[in-house]
């Protein structure tokens, strides 16, 4: 069963439409017993899903998250060997036209209705969103991957991690689009990933905001431009997270046993980052 909602910056006279897409989506996503062209046909998108694992045994992948260290000039000297997944408004912080991403994420509910009249431009070969993603916008171009939100809404701070070595079954959270970057790079067998951007700091939001969801007015959008590459990254109005960064560190931690003990390697190449799991370069 999907767990669905309507977050509150979802403009109502959307709902029809986005419930229609969501069961829609819904009813694609897993299998069923359907006649497409003259021919019995029995899986949904889950089971194609499957064509990723290890389909990038022994290459090198990059993750990009989106912190302020991030920038055009890392972007453009970026091993050309190695496969990209950027996430969420990387758009906006990378000029994606002259080498478009490889792999581009999304997962987050007030992340996609922010972003969701932008996210069938950004440039990519190829697209994920998580399948509760479905109401907001058109994501037919979309490969959808289910995460089960239920079992991530418990207390905060009883939160222990999982990691899913099985992409094509379910995705687990980890209060970072990161985390379910990297479980994706599991399963398609990447042997190294580099990630840059993941500067796991903050600033001053902290300090104002406990952790949760706020909405950025003219008061407070000043300490969000110090968290991403871009100022232009949120606009006044939109929602966002202050992050759980304990429990973001719990979840890479096990993301960095699960590597490891596979004989796989996660090396953090950010520059200045505040996170010291994985190893750096």
């Amino acid at each position: 069963m999907i767990y669905f909602r309507f977050p509150p910056n979802f403009p109502k006279h959307l709902y029809p439409i986005g419930l229609l897409r969501q069961l829609i989506a819904t009813f694609n996503f897993f299998d069923h017993i359907s006649f497409r062209n003259a021919r019995l046909n029995i899986n949904g998108g889950q089971s194609k899903l499957i064509e990723y694992r290890n389909k990038y045994k022994k290459k090198k992948c990059i993750i990009l998250a989106n912190g302020p260290s991030l920038t055009q000039s890392i972007y453009d000297e970026l091993d050309k060997s190695a496969f990209i997944l950027g996430c969420n408004g990387i758009g906006n912080i990378i000029d994606l036209n002259k080498r478009p991403l490889d792999f581009y994420f999304t997962e987050d509910i007030d992340q996609v209705v922010v972003r969701r009249n932008e996210l069938n431009k950004v440039k990519s070969l190829e697209k994920f969103c998580a399948l509760h993603n479905s109401f907001a916008f058109n994501s037919k171009n979309f490969k959808k991957f289910y995460a089960p939100v239920r079992k991530h809404m418990i207390p905060h701070d009883e939160y222990e991690p999982s990691f899913s070595k099985d992409f094509a079954g379910n995705v687990h959270l980890g209060y970072t689009i990161v985390y379910i970057m990297l479980q994706f790079a599991y399963f398609a067998g990447f042997n190294e990933v580099e990630i840059y951007g993941l500067n796991h700091d903050y600033g001053k939001l902290p300090d104002h905001f406990p952790p949760g969801k706020i909405t950025i007015d003219k008061n407070n959008i000043s300490l969000v431009r110090e968290c991403h590459g871009s100022k232009d990254y949120y606009k006044v109005g939109d929602v966002i997270g202050i992050p759980f960064s304990k429990n973001q560190e719990k979840a890479f931690q096990l993301a960095k046993n699960i590597f490891e003990s596979d004989n796989r390697t996660i090396i953090n190449k950010t520059i200045n980052s505040k996170l010291n799991i994985f190893k750096f370069e």
